[in-house]
C-alpha cells in the first residue's frame, strides 16, 4: 500500500516575510490555502529536514485543493505566513484528508517539528485546544 508523506513547512521568521506571504489578519474562517502553498517531492529515503530541502526550488501551486495522488515520495509543502498586527493571532489549520499517513509542522529553521499527526502516529490530543463547534 503506498504511503503519502506530507510535511508542511510553516515559515514564520521575519527573514522569510516576502511579497507572497499570507497575512494572518486578512484570513476569514474558511480560507483555502492551496494557492498560497509551494511544494517539492523527495524520495522516501530522505527522512530529515535538510538544508537541501530548505534551499530547494519549490513549485507554486495552481489549485485551491492540493492533490498529489498515491505516492511513496515525501511531499514537502511550504507556506509563508505573517502577522502584521501587534496582537497574537490564533488560526486552526484544517486538514481534510483522514487517510494522511504523517504530517509534521515545522517553523523556520527548527529541526524538531512543532506538531506531528497522522494515522500512522500515536494519538495524543492533550496539547491541542480545539473549539467545541469543531467536534462532531
Amino acid at each position: 500500500m503506498p504511503y503519502l508523506f506530507i510535511v508542511l513547512t510553516w515559515m514564520l521568521s521575519v527573514s522569510c516575510f516576502a511579497e507572497e506571504s499570507l497575512d494572518l489578519n486578512g484570513l476569514n474562517e474558511n480560507t483555502p490555502l492551496g494557492l498560497h502553498i509551494e511544494s517539492i517531492r523527495t524520495s522516501r529515503n530522505d527522512t530529515s529536514l535538510t538544508d537541501q530541502i530548505r534551499n530547494a526550488e519549490f513549485n507554486p501551486s495552481t489549485r485551491e485543493a492540493l492533490n498529489f495522488g498515491y505516492t511513496q515520495d515525501r511531499i514537502w509543502l511550504k507556506l509563508e505566513l505573517q502577522n502584521t498586527s501587534n496582537q497574537d493571532v490564533e488560526r486552526i489549520l484544517n486538514i481534510r484528508y483522514p487517510l494522511l499517513d504523517k504530517l509534521k509542522l515545522y517553523s523556520g529553521s527548527q529541526q524538531t517539528p512543532l506538531y506531528s499527526l497522522g494515522r500512522l502516529l500515536a494519538v495524543s490530543y492533550t496539547h491541542l485546544t480545539l473549539p467545541t463547534n469543531s467536534l462532531v
